[in-house]
Protein backbone atom coordinates (compact mmCIF):
# COMPACT_ATOMS: atom_id res chain seq x y z
CA UNK A 1 0.00 0.00 0.00
CA UNK A 2 3.00 2.39 0.88
CA UNK A 3 4.35 2.13 -2.89
CA UNK A 4 0.93 2.92 -4.11
CA UNK A 5 0.52 6.32 -2.54
CA UNK A 6 4.37 7.03 -2.90
CA UNK A 7 3.37 6.52 -7.20
CA UNK A 8 -0.31 8.79 -6.31
CA UNK A 9 2.06 11.25 -4.93
CA UNK A 10 4.44 11.41 -7.86
CA UNK A 11 2.29 11.78 -10.13
CA UNK A 12 0.54 14.70 -8.09
CA UNK A 13 3.78 16.31 -8.81
CA UNK A 14 4.11 15.58 -12.17
CA UNK A 15 0.64 15.99 -13.89
CA UNK A 16 -0.82 19.01 -11.28
CA UNK A 17 -3.11 17.15 -9.82
CA UNK A 18 -3.44 16.49 -6.05
CA UNK A 19 -4.28 13.49 -3.89
CA UNK A 20 -7.21 13.66 -1.52
CA UNK A 21 -7.60 11.56 1.80
CA UNK A 22 -11.16 10.83 2.34
CA UNK A 23 -12.76 8.23 5.35
CA UNK A 24 -15.83 6.16 4.07
CA UNK A 25 -19.06 7.83 5.71
CA UNK A 26 -21.83 5.43 7.66
CA UNK A 27 -24.54 4.81 5.58
CA UNK A 28 -22.48 5.11 2.07
CA UNK A 29 -22.77 2.68 -0.63
CA UNK A 30 -20.51 2.54 -3.40
CA UNK A 31 -23.12 3.68 -5.95
CA UNK A 32 -23.44 6.92 -4.12
CA UNK A 33 -19.17 7.36 -4.53
CA UNK A 34 -20.63 6.34 -8.03
CA UNK A 35 -23.17 9.01 -8.11
CA UNK A 36 -20.96 11.39 -6.31
CA UNK A 37 -18.22 11.69 -9.40
CA UNK A 38 -20.81 11.69 -11.84
CA UNK A 39 -19.74 7.82 -13.11
CA UNK A 40 -22.65 6.44 -14.89
CA UNK A 41 -24.19 3.69 -13.16
CA UNK A 42 -23.42 1.54 -15.82
CA UNK A 43 -20.28 0.90 -13.94
CA UNK A 44 -21.42 -1.03 -11.22
CA UNK A 45 -23.59 -2.95 -13.64
CA UNK A 46 -20.74 -4.28 -15.38
CA UNK A 47 -19.66 -6.01 -12.24
CA UNK A 48 -19.90 -8.98 -11.97
CA UNK A 49 -22.54 -10.36 -8.87
CA UNK A 50 -19.39 -12.04 -7.32
CA UNK A 51 -17.56 -9.02 -7.30
CA UNK A 52 -20.78 -7.00 -5.84
CA UNK A 53 -20.72 -8.72 -2.78
CA UNK A 54 -17.32 -7.22 -2.25
CA UNK A 55 -18.83 -3.50 -2.30
CA UNK A 56 -20.88 -4.11 0.76
CA UNK A 57 -18.14 -4.91 2.73
CA UNK A 58 -16.37 -1.23 2.72
CA UNK A 59 -16.23 -0.15 6.17
CA UNK A 60 -17.43 3.11 7.78
CA UNK A 61 -14.14 5.00 8.69
CA UNK A 62 -12.04 2.75 5.91
CA UNK A 63 -9.95 5.32 4.75
CA UNK A 64 -9.71 6.18 0.75
CA UNK A 65 -7.58 7.87 -1.55
CA UNK A 66 -8.31 9.40 -4.77
CA UNK A 67 -6.05 11.41 -7.12
CA UNK A 68 -8.23 14.39 -8.58
CA UNK A 69 -7.03 17.19 -11.36
CA UNK A 70 -7.40 20.88 -10.10
CA UNK A 71 -10.81 20.95 -11.33
CA UNK A 72 -12.10 18.05 -9.16
CA UNK A 73 -12.45 15.40 -11.31
CA UNK A 74 -11.87 12.32 -10.43
CA UNK A 75 -8.61 10.66 -11.94
CA UNK A 76 -8.29 7.68 -9.82
CA UNK A 77 -9.42 6.02 -6.49
CA UNK A 78 -8.22 3.50 -4.17
CA UNK A 79 -11.06 2.00 -1.61
CA UNK A 80 -9.89 -0.37 0.39
CA UNK A 81 -12.64 -3.24 1.65
CA UNK A 82 -9.92 -5.77 3.40
CA UNK A 83 -6.35 -5.79 4.34
CA UNK A 84 -5.68 -7.67 0.98
CA UNK A 85 -8.51 -6.43 -1.05
CA UNK A 86 -9.12 -2.72 -2.84
CA UNK A 87 -10.94 -0.99 -5.22
CA UNK A 88 -8.86 0.62 -7.99
CA UNK A 89 -10.80 3.43 -10.11
CA UNK A 90 -9.15 4.82 -13.04
CA UNK A 91 -10.39 6.88 -15.70
CA UNK A 92 -9.41 5.53 -18.91
CA UNK A 93 -8.31 8.67 -21.81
Amino acid sequence: MKYIIVFVLMCTFAFGTKVVHGTWEKGKTFSDYLEAHDISAELLNSISKDDQKFLSEIRTRYAYYELLTDDGTLLQSLIPISEEMQIHLFSQP
